[in-house]
């Protein structure tokens, strides 16, 4: 191109009066210039190619990030699913466990049998130990996965207090720790905060207090209002954490070196109440000081008026199912586990005015309530073929069974499938291990 563009020069100069030396310096002229535009395209080219080869690797690099993104996700599901699966799983015997356990509980009481008492007392604290742990890896892959939810209100600290006291206060005495009520009673301080999860980590806070005490020490309970964020703080008296261990304290699992002693624990409980501090809006954290004791501190945000202040907070003392003074009630169980159906039928073994029968499956269930018509149904959730969300959808198709009420027993403890099933229209969901009292409560509402 650049010769053809000098021959039509060349061609259209030739009958101009220029001479050829003046002729010869504009081709010259001519030639820098195209030497000069050819090395500024290369360059061009050359910068063009190495911007290329510089997106093309981002590209790859931001494909690669998307897919590690997109695996971690999968993997975290997937653990999620795992230890949920998992919970189910060990939720299952500990029904077995813990609830033959209080109902031999209950026989030693009633027949004046005290020499076993002692061996059940261990039964039912190393189930309800490990009930704990099951529950706190639960809450942990929820809020790993973001599924953790929280309600928040306006919760008064003294009434939570009192409550966190009452409960605490015998450990604390067994363990010959003084726990020092530090909150004045006339303090109106409202928070912001789900009231069942900031309980839950007090609760923590304060046991942590008790048993990494020292021998005949002190665990402090105190609030302080900084602005418009409560502080309340659970200080003790014991040993402290090194400096070089701080910064593992809420890494869970992470025991800090106690694993070797004989106090309990998994090591995940504060990694929990951090979360959940943060998921209310607040933070957790702590001073320290070896030899001389820690000092946790919860802040949480101040509530600036309280939504609910006419709460009845006082609880009446459990009491069993009441005998139902028309005829004998039927209830209708489905399950298929044989230990779970046996403590059922123990749990109704007294009452004179109930009679139990049962289903192993959902189909049989199914054709047992549709032929007796109960009063109440039982529904095991995961059952074999037919799972108990499908059957109860097939009981309220029926003109005989669709107005039973049906109340779901199950070892899934998701918030997810409680929501499910009261959404469907389940009286209520119990959650196994069963809590004997409660449920019979739970039955008892239902028959009254």
């Amino acid at each position: 191109m650049h010769r053809l563009l000098k021959r039509q020069i060349r061609k259209h100069f030739n009958s101009t009066d220029l001479n050829s030396t003046e002729l010869q310096s504009f081709f010259d002229s001519v030639d820098e210039a195209y030497k000069q535009m050819d090395s500024d395209y290369k360059m061009l080219e050359r910068a063009m190619d190495l911007a290329s080869k510089e997106l093309m690797e981002k590209n790859r690099s931001l494909s690669n990030e998307i897919l590690e993104k997109e695996k971690a996700e999968k993997q975290s599901s997937s653990k999620s699913d795992f230890l949920a699966r998992m919970s189910h799983e060990l939720r299952t015997p500990m029904n077995a466990i813990l609830g033959f356990s209080q109902l031999l509980k209950i026989d030693f009481k009633k027949f004046e049998i005290s020499s076993l008492d002692e061996s059940v007392d261990r039964i039912l604290n190393a189930g309800e130990h490990l009930l704990n742990l099951i529950n706190e890896v639960l809450d942990l892959s929820q809020i790993e996965s973001g599924k953790l939810k929280v309600s928040l209100e306006s919760v008064d600290l003294v009434r939570l207090k009192d409550e966190l006291l009452e409960l605490m206060g015998p450990i604390a005495k067994q363990e010959g720790i003084q726990l020092i009520d530090a909150i004045d009673n006339e303090l109106k301080v409202f928070v912001t905060a789900d009231q069942t999860r900031l309980k839950q980590v007090l609760l923590n806070l304060i046991s942590n207090a008790i048993k990494y005490n020292r021998s005949r020490g002190t665990a402090t309970l105190s609030c302080a209002l900084e602005g418009d964020m409560a502080t309340i703080k659970v200080s003790d008296s014991g040993q402290g954490i090194p400096k070089e261990k701080e910064a593992d304290l809420f890494k869970p699992f992470e025991r800090l070196g106690v694993e070797m002693t004989n106090i309990e624990g998994a090591g995940i409980g504060l990694t929990i109440c951090k979360s959940l501090t943060e998921l209310m809006g607040g933070t957790l954290d702590f001073t320290s000081q070896v030899g001389k004791g820690s000092c946790f501190f919860v802040k949480i945000p101040v509530a600036a008026k309280p939504t609910i202040e006419n709460e009845d907070l006082a609880k009446e003392a459990l009491t069993a199912i009441e005998e139902p003074s028309s005829d004998i009630k039927l209830i209708l169980y489905v399950e298929d586990n044989p230990d779970n159906l046996e403590l059922v039928s123990r749990i109704f073994d007294s009452n004179k005015n109930i009679k139990l029968i049962s289903a192993p499956d959902a189909e049989i269930g199914i054709d047992l309530a549709k032929a007796h018509k109960p009063d109440l149904i039982l529904l095991d959730i995961n059952l074999p073929g037919m799972d108990g969300f499908t059957a109860f959808k097939k009981l309220k198709g029926f003109d005989e069974t669709i107005n039973i009420p049906v109340i779901a027993v199950s070892a899934d403890a998701m918030e997810a499938d409680k929501k499910k099933a009261l959404d469907m229209g389940f009286r209520t969901y119990v959650t196994k291990p069963i809590d004997i009292i409660n449920f019979l409560e739970e039955v008892d509402k239902v028959f009254n």
